[in-house]
């Protein structure tokens, strides 16, 4: 019973573990630009909110910062670059959920530890996962949609990122905790896994608003609920899951990451740029516009902390439901 609890909770905590903002001590950063690694193709939402974010960070660290976009391999060819880079400071990630966690989880063997290959900066944004179907779908609720499923075991499918995404594990996630039984299809991303939910290939996708809020708002797509303790700002008519009896909550995430070894005192001039940057009223009001909850008072401990708890939660449903990528 415990373990469902905890299966309940995806990827809520970063709230829970934030520990008051700390006044870091102010240090020169050593000269020379930053790379940031967006381990994603250009113009999906994690390489839209990192220049976003760049853009207040590195007036906060007074120095110059390139984005460098390293996809494959669902972030782990990025993250792996990290891992793998010098540790002064010189080189970052900018994680998603699914770089941060879910690729390495899935992969046998891990290429890298989501804990201990990196020093963890710093919580940037969260964004609620959607559940969402064609709008041509005769499904006009979660909850309508989860009797059918149980009445009818086998027949609904859901498209996910890939295997091992996190799309995928919060689409095993509800299926855990609802004790349903639907096909899942893996697509080579998000983008594929939503255009064939449109077109009523699979009957329904889960993802963030960042995905699919424009394509709902273009009557493309219908957002049946999202899974969050409260609805969002970014769309107040849309009901949650528990309003609906889905006791679920999960949202994607991103973070700021260094290599592991990266020294303590530049760790901190990253966390006190980090929190002045989050403070920035253009920044939240971009982020709350994509359909994201900033992060305001992240620190190193309280990610690390997320991240650990993350790492444990995401490892039981990829255990439970077998999502291993060879």
């Amino acid at each position: 019973m415990k373990k469902r609890e905890t299966l309940k909770r995806l990827a809520l905590l970063p709230f829970a573990l934030q520990l008051p903002a700390v006044s870091f001590a102010q240090k020169k950063f050593p000269d020379g630009p930053i790379e940031m690694v967006v381990p994603f193709a250009p113009g999906g939402h994690s390489s839209i909110l990192a220049r976003l974010f760049s853009s207040r960070f590195t007036e906060h660290l007074n120095t110059p910062i390139i984005i460098l976009n390293r996809p494959g391999a669902g972030g782990a060819v990025g993250a792996e670059s990290v891992v793998r880079a010098t540790p002064d400071g010189k080189t970052l990630i900018f994680h998603a959920s699914s770089s941060s966690i879910y690729s390495a989880l899935s992969r046998r063997p891990p290429p890298y530890d989501p804990v201990t290959s990196f020093e963890h900066v710093g919580l940037v944004g969260l964004a609620p996962f959607v559940l969402a179907v064609s709008e041509k779908s005769a499904f006009k609720s979660l909850a309508d949609l989860v009797e059918y499923a149980r009445k009818n075991p086998g027949k609904l499918s859901y498209g996910s990122a890939g295997l091992g995404s996190s799309t995928n594990v919060a689409g095993e996630q509800l299926k855990i905790i609802e004790e349903l039984d639907i096909l899942h299809v893996p697509y080579g991303g998000a983008g594929p896994a939503i255009v064939d939910t449109i077109s009523q290939v699979v009957d329904f996708t889960i993802d963030n608003y960042i995905s699919t809020l424009n394509l709902h708002n273009q009557g493309r797509l219908r957002i049946l609920a999202v899974f969050a303790d409260q609805r969002s700002e970014a769309a107040p008519g849309i009901p949650t899951a528990k309003e609906q009896g889905i006791d679920m909550v999960g949202n994607t995430f991103n973070l700021v990451s260094a290599p592991h070894g990266t020294p303590r005192e530049i760790i901190s001039i990253l966390a006190s740029a980090l929190h002045e940057s989050m403070q920035d009223e253009s920044l939240i009001k971009g982020m709350k516009d994509l359909g994201m909850e900033p992060v305001l008072d992240s620190t190193p401990e309280s990610t690390t902390q997320f991240i650990t708890a993350q790492t444990q939660t995401v490892g039981e449903i990829v255990k439970q439901a077998n999502l291993y990528v060879s």
